[in-house]
């Protein structure tokens, strides 16, 4: 468990890193309500980035040398973002491999402190979901959204453009469902929390589908679990899930209460 805490700590750059690469095209192209934002989540980076540093230890030395790297290339790319004429597509490109070399640390630490070689299955999958697969897939999401708002800045998007998000768009598709897999093979594995895991895997789906997809809408859903092992050497397992639910549609005959 030793790792959690310096996992976590990468963790906590990506995030602010992710959304500033978005607000920092915005703000070049002039939206200065983004602007504020950006000025914040810098601060709030630069605060991550010594955050990691007291909780990484020096003995972590690959770790450390990764997060000298991204905390150099940080200190460089907000320098470079003051000039206001600084190009929207070298902001998105040193975002991007900035994020990618955080992504590559986060992978350094659960393998310099042995998560990636856990024995126990469902332990194992949980922690290449938390640790590897989610992290890429919240890149994917930050990419696109980077690409919509420096596109949407400065005019309407050309044939080639849209070509790149749709390409970034069905990226994120996969990136979904390989986690939502890995998540499955962690339930299969008969986690003590298989549950919760269940419950909890397809409310962040909908999360995740709701932030990239224009048809998926803003669900409201209700999930039901039961599980029981009152007769002996049999597990009773039942998943009940309902999309689309809805209380004023209950009592309006022209309206379906489930879909």
């Amino acid at each position: 468990l030793v790792c959690v805490g310096p996992a976590l700590s990468l963790g906590a750059i990506l995030r602010p890193l992710q959304a500033h690469r978005g607000m920092a095209a915005a703000a070049l192209s002039g939206n200065q309500a983004l602007a504020n934002q950006r000025a914040v989540a810098e601060k709030e980076i630069t605060a991550a980035f010594a955050q990691a540093r007291t909780i990484i230890p020096v003995s972590a030395a690959p770790v450390v040398k990764l997060l000298d790297e991204a905390e150099a290339d940080w200190a460089s790319l907000a320098k470079s973002l003051k000039d206001p004429a600084f190009p929207m597509e070298e902001n998105y490109n040193r975002h991007t491999r900035l994020v990618g070399t955080t992504l590559k640390a986060l992978e350094t630490c659960i393998d310099h402190y042995g998560l990636s070689l856990d024995p126990e299955g469902s332990s194992y999958f949980l922690i290449i979901a938390a640790f590897n697969d989610l992290p890429k897939l919240t890149e994917s999401i930050g990419r696109l959204r980077a690409t919509g708002t420096a596109i949407l800045g400065i005019k309407p998007a050309t044939t080639e453009e849209r070509v790149s998000i749709a390409s970034l768009l069905e990226r994120t598709r996969d990136e979904t469902e390989r986690s939502r897999g890995v998540i499955q093979k962690a339930i299969a594995a008969q986690g003590l929390k298989r549950d919760k895991l269940e419950t909890a895997s397809l409310a962040a789906v909908d999360a995740t589908k709701n932030n990239y997809s224009n048809d998926a809408g803003s669900n409201s859903q209700l999930f039901f679990n039961i599980s029981s092992r009152q007769i002996r050497h049999l597990h009773l397992y039942l998943s009940l899930y309902i999309d689309e639910w809805k209380m004023s549609r209950l009592t309006d005959p022209d309206k379906h209460n489930f879909t």
